[in-house]
């Protein structure tokens, strides 16, 4: 008997940049990446001004290959990395790419190239609040067992995936594509679906819940709606930090 929670999808906005991404610190590695001369002397403000500049002595393909060396490194080949690259001027590909685990580190390439060429796809994904609170006796002890845990631990991404599923119709994408690993089967990328999540434990007397931030390409999560809410009983994964 899998345990039971009540989910609510409590907000669903669109936000086309991660938080933490882009700091003055990483624009300036980057920046020494392209070797840009003076990198170090310009005020951290300017940073990221100057980084979208440099991209703009290229051409979009070329700038597209010098951001995918910097947040990609050796996870692909040079032929892959150019055929990405023209497809990034024209293509979502932080949802098309064929490698999940590669998104949010193509989203992020996006964003600085979509600054300094406007032409090219507006990076936006869906920035969603959940929360989900236990029902019955093993989910309680399930969330109470989490946040009792030094450090605090995360509700892994495989469950909560499954619970905001139960929130969307059967023939969303996310239903129809990865309905073994929803319904049990091992479901790595899940990781690859919902970016940065974190959660804030909350007190409600005998009905734990956590309330859960969460960053998912549209192409997932589009058919959630504000104020839905659902039943999971999820097929749980380890506790994970």
């Amino acid at each position: 008997m899998n345990p039971k929670f009540e989910i609510t999808i409590n907000s669903l906005t669109r936000v086309h940049q991660l938080p933490g991404t882009w700091t003055d610190e990483e624009c300036l590695k980057f920046l020494q990446h392209l070797d840009f001369d003076g990198a170090e002397a310009l005020a951290p403000a300017e940073r990221r001004e100057y980084a979208a500049m440099a991209l703009q002595d290229k051409s979009t393909a070329e700038a597209a290959i010098a951001l995918l060396n910097y947040v990609l490194g050796d996870k692909l080949t040079d032929g892959q990395k150019q055929n990405l690259a023209e497809e990034m001027t024209t293509d979502r590909m932080w949802e098309q790419y064929v490698d999940l685990t590669l998104h949010e580190s193509i989203f992020n390439a996006q964003v600085l190239l979509h600054q300094a060429f406007p032409s090219t796809p507006k990076p936006e994904i869906n920035q969603i609040e959940i929360t989900l609170r236990a029902i019955d006796s093993d989910a309680s002890r399930y969330l109470n067992d989490l946040a009792a845990a030094t450090p605090a631990q995360l509700i892994p991404e495989a469950t909560v995936l499954r619970c905001i599923a139960a929130a969307m119709p059967p023939d969303a994408i996310l239903n129809r594509l990865f309905d073994e690993q929803l319904a049990g089967a091992p479901f790595p990328e899940a990781e690859a679906i919902l970016w940065q999540t974190r959660g804030e434990v909350l007190s409600d007397g005998d009905k734990p819940a956590r309330k859960i931030a969460l960053f998912s390409p549209i192409r997932w999560t589009s058919p959630l709606e504000e104020e839905r809410t659902a039943e999971c009983s999820p097929v749980m994964e380890g506790a994970e930090g």
